[in-house]
């Protein structure tokens, strides 16, 4: 028996699906995210919510100047001669 091009598609298909299916069967379910929990708490979790799972990051993070500098004057003067120069146009 000779079988024609559509023929062999349809074949191919269907024994690929059937293995996707055998595959699916025998894999694990996949695992919740970890940060849900933190996330499900507030859409922008504070750095110390963070520090219990990744304290090493957080340690380097907290003695950094990125730590700093939301609060730092020196980085608001020199945020605010930035747009002052652009005329507020840098980020939009």
């Amino acid at each position: 028996m000779k079988l024609d091009a559509a023929a062999v598609w349809c074949l191919s298909l269907m024994l690929g699906c059937m293995a996707g299916i055998a595959f699916a069967a025998d894999t694990p379910p996949v695992a919740t995210d970890p940060h849900a929990a933190v996330f499900a708490e507030s859409n922008f979790p504070s750095a110390s919510a963070c520090a219990s799972c990744h304290q090493k990051v957080f340690s380097e993070w907290s003695a950094s100047n990125h730590a700093y500098a939301s609060i730092s004057p020196m980085f608001h003067k020199f945020e605010q001669a930035v747009n002052d120069l652009t005329s507020g146009t840098i980020g939009h």
